[in-house]
């Protein structure tokens, strides 16, 4: 309904969707920020969080390594162990392997 959260992301989240489409259907080769499983990105793997990928015609074909000092790169780490365990709470399994 009107006025709920739900519909106060659907806007953004279905412009964001748009724009990758557009990038992959015009291979444009952008940088978008793009949720996927990580694999060693900061000391992070096995969890799906939103970084900077170069997007193609052939989808999210590699990250950009931007860097972070320990600090943000602690905090990374942290964001990481939230959603993994946000996951494991709900009781979903294979979502979230690996350690950050």
């Amino acid at each position: 309904p009107p006025g709920t959260a739900a519909a106060s992301l659907a806007t953004p989240v279905g412009l964001a969707v748009t724009r990758i489409l557009e990038a992959l259907l015009r291979d444009e080769r952008v940088v978008l920020t793009v949720t996927r499983r990580l694999q060693d990105y900061h000391g992070v793997s096995g969890v799906c969080l939103s970084i900077p990928w170069l997007v193609t015609g052939r989808g999210a074909e590699s990250f950009l390594p931007v860097p972070l000092d320990q600090g943000e790169r602690a905090a990374f780490q942290r964001s990481a162990e939230v959603v993994r365990d946000a996951i494991a709470q709900l009781g979903f399994q294979g979502f979230s392997e690996g350690s950050s």
